[in-house]
């Protein structure tokens, strides 16, 4: 595989990509921090009356803030992430037997960890910075990029650009593992039984884009729904301001796991679940459009 096109195919129509996905991230966003209290935004009851609502507040423009930020930190995040899974995937099976039934789990598991790892230096304060960003709404003085980085930087420094990096280290790379071995197996099984799928898709082999695309969507909703409650604990501390905020609430937002605790005790369980259906709206189709994207500039590339 050329590297080179490989990346440069990968990049260009992954942002064509994010644009049509990016509105429902922020919605998702939105809705996971929302909690009983002040808040810069009004409390929605839906993902569909959130979109609504911000275009009516904010214009168009509201459902895009934080996008640059967040593609400039997911261009060069995911270029270190494919790049790292080719590689360590391809050595792994290396060391393996050639038997690609018995390996397909090691490898994929191995590989899939070690991507999301290479890459949460670059994710993690990118991620924080959008998420700021995207969380600004009509209740507040707007502040640019450059001035909601400054601001975080003078609450903790380092510590601030980095919030949820602990957290984000011992759930993503497993979540990626548990990701790359769903859709590996998957694949490898409809590959391997291709009558299982042909009523639904005709003429299933591996290079199909369709069976890439409905074993990729199937890997993503599992994983997404699996990480939902870490992930609305995780940006609710990510987009946590400490200045102005009492003593409480900076308790409460210690850590995830406080975090955790609270919002089973005043929120209930259902709380576990806010911005699971965007966040899903997301993730299954942008897995798909990435997956098959991974896989047609693999194959592109060869030429």
């Amino acid at each position: 595989m050329k590297i080179g096109k490989f990346l440069l195919y990968n990049s260009v129509l992954h942002f064509f990509a994010d644009v049509l996905l990016y509105p429902p991230d922020l919605i998702s966003t939105r809705l996971q921090v929302q909690s009983p209290g002040k808040s810069t935004f009004p409390q929605y009851k839906s993902a569909t009356q959130a979109l609504r609502t911000i275009i009516k507040q904010e214009g168009f423009a509201g459902l895009y803030k934080g996008f640059v930020v967040s593609e400039v930190g997911w261009a060069t995040s995911h270029i270190c992430y494919y790049l790292m899974y080719e590689l360590v995937k391809e050595k792994v099976r290396s060391y393996m037997p050639q038997d690609t039934h018995s390996n397909i789990f090691s490898t994929s598991a191995v590989a899939g960890m070690a991507a999301n790892l290479a890459c949460l230096v670059i994710t993690v304060p990118s991620k924080v910075l959008s998420q700021n960003l995207q969380v600004q709404g009509p209740f507040q003085k707007p502040l640019s990029a450059k001035e909601t980085f400054n601001s975080l930087w003078k609450t903790g420094g380092f510590k601030s650009v980095y919030r949820g990096f602990g957290a984000t280290i011992a759930t993503e790379p497993p979540i990626s593992a548990l990701w790359w071995v769903s859709y590996e197996t998957i694949k490898d099984f409809f590959c391997s039984h291709p009558d299982v799928l042909r009523p639904m898709i005709p003429y299933t082999v591996k290079d199909n884009i369709l069976t890439h695309a409905f074993c990729s969507c199937f890997a993503s909703l599992l994983t997404t729904t699996v990480a939902n409650p870490i992930n609305v604990a995780v940006t609710r501390l990510q987009v946590f301001n400490p200045q102005g905020a009492s003593e409480h609430e900076k308790m409460k937002h210690k850590n995830v796991l406080r975090i955790m605790k609270y919002m089973l005790k005043e929120e209930g369980v259902i709380s576990f679940t806010k911005g699971v259906k965007p966040a899903l709206l997301v993730s299954a189709p942008s897995a798909m459009i990435s997956i098959c994207i991974y896989e047609y500039s693999k194959k592109i590339s060869l030429v």
